[in-house]
């Protein structure tokens, strides 16, 4: 799994690089590696928990629907949590796909390489891994 998911990884980022002209140095590289496991930790442990929790097949894929839907669209994929309504974007900050996402933006569009930035993010990324 751990070896699938890394080649995916370096495949988009090669292609990003040749095709896109993707102005990654290697730096930003190596957080985006951190990132990747760090969050493969985080999701692979969610789904390990939810498997020992739910006994059925048939209750496993409403769970997997009612647990990734949220994290997909509160996710800042798609919009901004800031347009969320009350206290959405709080939500949306605490969970770890908004985490993901803000913190390769940082890196892939914005350059930040500083570590200052990107700890906070990496915070409750580990937090969400050690639960």
């Amino acid at each position: 799994m751990v070896a699938l998911v890394l080649l995916q990884l370096v495949l988009l980022v090669v292609a990003a690089r040749l095709f896109f002209d993707l102005p990654l140095s290697l730096v930003g590289a190596l957080w985006l590696l951190l990132f990747t496991l760090l969050g493969l930790l985080t999701f692979m442990g969610a789904g390990f928990a939810l498997a020992c929790v739910i006994k059925t097949e048939a209750l496993m894929v409403d769970v997997i629907n009612a647990v990734t839907t949220p994290l997909v669209l509160l996710s800042e994929i798609f919009f901004s949590a800031a347009e969320l309504p009350g206290p959405l974007p709080a939500l949306a900050a605490a969970l770890p796909s908004t985490q993901m996402v803000r913190l390769i933006r940082a890196v892939i569009l914005h350059g930040v390489t500083a570590p200052g930035p990107l700890l906070p993010g990496l915070a409750v990324l580990a937090g969400w891994a050690l639960v």
